[in-house]
This record gives C-alpha cells, sequence and structure tokens, in this order.
C-alpha cells in the first residue's frame, strides 16, 4: 500500500505555485494506468496545499482512500480525467459529510463512481457530468476542487 500524503496548514509564502507535475502512461488505448494514483492526487489536489478555504481533513480522507487499489473497480478502462474526477467526488463525499447524507448509496466504494447516487456519467467516456445531490442534506464546504 502507498501511503497518502498529508496536507496540513497552507505555506505562509505569498509565492505559493502549483507544482507541474508529469502525466501518467498511455496505454495503447489512449487510457492512463492506475499505478499512478498517487501522482494524480498529488496534481488534482497540490492547489489545496495554498488555499485556506480547503477542508484538509477531507482531502486527507479523501486521498487516502483513493490510493487504495482496492477502492477501484477492477483494471477499468478508464483514462487520466476518470481517475481524476473520482478523487474529486471522494472529496466532496468527506468534505460535506457524505456518512449523513439521506443517500449515499455506492459513494466512496469500489463501485464504478456511475453507480455513485446522484453522479450522471457519459456512457462511451465516463466523464462525470451532473451532480443531482441537492436534496441530499450536504453539509460543509463544497471542494475547490468541483
Amino acid at each position: 500500500n502507498t501511503k497518502a500524503p498529508k496536507f496540513s496548514k497552507a505555506p505562509k509564502s505569498k509565492n505559493c505555485k502549483k507544482q507541474s507535475v508529469k502525466k501518467g502512461k498511455k496505454t495503447k488505448s489512449n487510457k492512463s494506468s492506475p499505478s499512478n494514483l498517487l501522482q494524480y492526487a498529488v496534481e488534482i489536489v497540490g492547489s489545496c496545499a495554498c488555499d485556506q478555504s480547503c477542508d484538509k481533513d477531507a482531502l486527507n480522507i479523501a486521498v487516502a482512500w483513493f490510493v487504495d487499489y482496492d477502492n477501484h473497480p477492477i483494471d477499468p478502462d478508464w483514462d487520466e480525467q476518470v481517475w481524476k474526477e473520482r478523487l474529486v467526488l471522494a472529496t466532496l463525499f468527506y468534505s460535506t459529510d457524505g456518512d449523513q447524507w439521506l443517500d449515499s448509496s455506492n459513494w466512496v466504494t469500489s463501485n464504478d463512481h456511475s453507480s455513485w447516487y446522484g453522479v450522471t456519467t457519459d456512457s462511451s467516456t465516463n466523464y462525470a457530468l451532473k451532480l443531482d445531490l441537492y436534496t441530499n442534506e450536504l453539509t460543509g464546504p463544497i471542494p475547490p476542487e468541483i
């Protein structure tokens, strides 16, 4: 298991810059390998380290969930964007007290995120198209990654 990075306080420097991270390896089908989960996590949440409004506790939990391979379908045929969207959705879940939602069916499970309650994905790309959680009693901040 890969250890998840811990994000705590934003740096005090006013020159907080987003670090560039190399993109994950592409396979012949132009799909991304799930072996880059930690790299994707750093790329997605890197800017949060500089943002005082980010919920660092939710972010730490989401990253820890995301980098565990057992939390994803076996060998999905996804590109890099889908993996990153999955992390952003997990961050939303933990930031808005997802365990207390009226319906959190399939969220942060190994199920494909197209089956997560309120998530609509494109049937060909699996990109998230719509979130419908309006009446689900979310509490807490909406992550800036959304």
